[in-house]
């Protein structure tokens, strides 16, 4: 584990003190005096980990309910332009472990591990900063298969592909590319490069479903850029000095981020590698070595989730019986409490994910596009890469 994660952590166990202390109607020292802080510390019994959850207790509700630790927080309040957000997850991790780190020409945000735990009736996700009995380590950051074991982080473009496959500011989002020319061109960036993943995707829609409780990202932080007609250059957040929110400017027309993340959803669709659609089945890859354009090919996975066949709002999610955090949409309506578009063709298809430049208020987080085949080519598909590092 790297210092500045144990930093985190540590400042996490002073939060949760003060937090503590608060309840009981208790004194608060100031931070500077470290003896009466060790004092107020010392005298809270601790639990070793803390868990954070939300529950769909309401399924005709795009709001989730607050659980555990996180039960009594208030919602965060995302940034527009230069001005300050909150969140009471700031202080929380493994959020609070999420930053913006530079590797070589690429930009990067590091998501640090946690454990997740998915429940389906009612739908529920906790999130641990520990390992607890009956949770697993994130998605993205279990055993890939892959030699390398669990990862203590991983890294996922801060900015969409640019013509050279890299995430950098500044540049011409690249389109008009396909999906195994765009996981060739990432790979070629270097062994720990590969194109983002489902099972990335499932890590960061955990983060934000926990942080937000609300499956309407449109209406939380921000539509993205969904109507202005025409894709945006990376960087339209850089000025910003908040992880979370969107530029001054019309809402529909500009960047968004989560968490650094820079157009989660909005400007352009984007790939996702590792799981593969023939007509209503669903199979994935873990190792990304083994990635390819074929349904059920070696090292593939078949999942007990069975693919909507029918356009519309999802109603519903499933979990697969053998991995409960395995999540996809079940169920699609003309309407639903999550907003965003799910979209069907039958035959041998892969993922796209989130909204694009004329998508409008259907093009959020949860929009799940499993139309296109792996040769498709569009200006409004795009890609982001992830880093997986080596333990050596």
């Amino acid at each position: 584990m790297s210092v500045q994660r144990e930093i985190d952590r540590i400042r996490s166990n002073i939060a949760a003190a003060y937090e503590a202390v608060a309840e009981k109607n208790g004194t608060l020292p100031a931070l500077q005096d470290s003896a009466n802080l060790a004092s107020a510390i010392a005298s809270i019994p601790f639990s070793p980990t803390r868990i954070y959850g939300v529950a769909w207790t309401d399924p005709q509700s795009a709001r989730l309910t607050r659980t555990d630790r996180a039960a009594a927080f208030p919602d965060p309040v995302p940034a527009v332009g230069n001005g300050a957000g909150t969140s009471p997850f700031d202080h929380c991790y493994p959020w609070s472990g999420m930053k913006k780190v530079t590797e070589g020409d690429n930009v990067l945000v590091e998501i640090p591990k946690f454990w997740v735990k998915v429940s389906q009736n009612p739908f529920s996700i906790r999130i641990a900063d520990k390992p607890v009995e009956g949770y697993q380590v994130s998605p993205a950051h279990r055993d890939r298969g892959d030699g390398q074991g669990e990862r203590d982080a991983v890294y996922i473009g801060r900015y969409e592909c640019d013509a050279a496959f890299c995430s950098r500011s500044g540049q011409e989002v690249l389109g008009t590319t396909n999906f195994k020319t765009f996981r060739e061109g990432v790979s070629a960036l270097g062994g720990t490069y590969w194109q983002a993943d489902y099972p990335l995707q499932l890590t960061v829609w955990f983060l934000y479903l926990v942080e937000f409780a609300s499956w309407d990202g449109q209406a939380v932080i921000g539509q993205g850029n969904v109507s202005s007609g025409e894709k945006l250059p990376t960087g339209g957040t850089d000025a910003m000095t908040y992880h979370t929110g969107r530029p001054e400017g019309v809402d529909g027309t500009t960047p968004m981020q989560y968490r650094w993340i820079e157009n989660l959803w909005g400007n352009v669709r984007e790939f996702r590698d590792g799981i593969i659609f023939s007509d209503e089945s669903v199979c994935t890859y873990q190792n990304p070595a083994q990635y390819v354009n074929d349904f059920n090919g070696a090292g593939a996975v078949l999942r007990t989730n069975k693919r909507p066949l029918a356009d519309g709002c999802i109603t519903e999610w499933d979990c697969d019986e053998a991995d409960a955090s395995f999540i996809f949409p079940s169920a699609t309506g003309e309407t639903g409490p999550v907003p965003d578009k799910y979209q069907y063709r039958t035959g041998v298809r892969v993922m796209n994910v989130g909204g694009y430049f004329n998508s409008g208020e259907k093009g959020g987080p949860f929009a799940v596009i499993t139309f296109y085949a792996a040769q498709n080519i569009y200006g409004s598909l795009g890609s982001r890469l992830q880093r997986l590092p080596d333990h050596g």
